[in-house]
């Protein structure tokens, strides 16, 4: 996230300030592979030419120590840098400006309300788009009998599917989605893996349009299959599953240039408290999380018949 005190304009250099998540990795030898979340503040100066932009960006971590074990039972801290910077090169890809033209002379309104009045712009949407997870809680597992292994952190990239139905009168979308979200911890021969499978069923309600921006929230219920196994080799130390019903949250929001579309792009973020598997000496791994979809594409198959 940046913020402009003053817009970008041609032939102009901008100062912004601002922040952002950045995943920081390190992996000694055989040890765990930490994984922790920052958000460092930025601070630098753009300049626009046509659809070109220069980017000088200036990073200070204000949180940079963490704590690694190199051993199963040795751990130290260890630093990253607090500052640094980068220089960037950026190409803007303008794809709603066609929709610019019908929205001033107001043939957009025109075709939208007659639309709306015959019903076709409620029906069916298809989506898919790529998604990671956040994992937020600590595990009573591994903090008490693994700490060598670290906390599950992130989740491997994985596709996100759904299915719903959109009523255009009230801005409201309801829909089934399926995720399938693996993570894993290794160290010392130690591989603690764990999965989830969600199918889960999501309402939310689109509160805002602000310039195509269209944010919205709802209560989503999921069933759930989460499964934890740690294994020593080939030996298993310890397993559990867990099959029911979880409640959670959606919210994100719509790049919608007009409500005419066949296509728009989705941002999907999720949040599932209370994910727990009890292992085998009753403790529990935690698989609570924050689903962030990167981009997703959402076709509404019934309004090609409009163009």
């Amino acid at each position: 996230m940046k913020i402009y005190p003053w817009r970008i304009e041609n032939n102009k250099i901008r100062p912004f300030v601002g922040t952002s998540f950045n995943a920081v990795n390190f992996q000694y030898e055989k040890g765990v592979l930490l994984s922790r979340t920052i958000l460092p503040i930025h601070g630098g100066f753009t300049f626009n030419k046509g659809l070109n932009l220069i980017e000088l960006n200036f990073s200070y971590a204000h949180k940079n120590e963490f704590e690694y074990y190199f051993s199963t039972t040795t751990s130290k801290k260890i630093n990253i840098h607090k500052l640094w910077f980068n220089l960037s090169y950026k190409y803007m890809i303008e794809t709603t400006l066609g929709a610019e033209k019908g929205l001033k002379n107001g043939s957009t309104k025109r075709i939208t309300e007659s639309l709306f009045e015959k019903g076709k712009l409620n029906g069916l949407t298809i989506a898919a788009g790529p998604s990671s997870t956040n994992f937020t809680s600590r595990s009573s597992f591994i903090d008490e009998a693994y700490p060598f292994l670290d906390n599950h952190k992130f989740a491997n990239i994985f596709p996100e599917f759904g299915l719903g139905y959109y009523w255009h009168n009230l801005d409201f979308q309801a829909n089934i989605s399926y995720r399938n979200i693996k993570t894993e911890l290794t160290a010392f021969n130690y591989v603690l893996s764990s999965s989830r499978r969600a199918i889960t069923l999501e309402a939310f309600k689109f509160i805002n349009d602000y310039h195509g921006f269209c944010f919205f929230a709802g209560p989503a219920i999921s069933y759930e299959t989460l499964n934890s196994k740690l294994n020593f080799g080939n030996t298993t130390l310890s397993k559990g599953i867990y099959t029911g019903i979880k409640p959670g949250i959606i919210f994100g929001w719509d790049i919608r240039p007009n409500r005419i579309q066949t296509f728009i792009l989705r941002t999907n973020l999720r949040y599932f408290p209370n994910l727990d598997v009890k292992m085998s000496n009753s403790k529990t791994v935690s698989l609570d999380n924050l689903e962030f979809n990167f981009i997703q594409l959402v076709f509404y198959p019934g309004r090609i018949q409009n163009k």
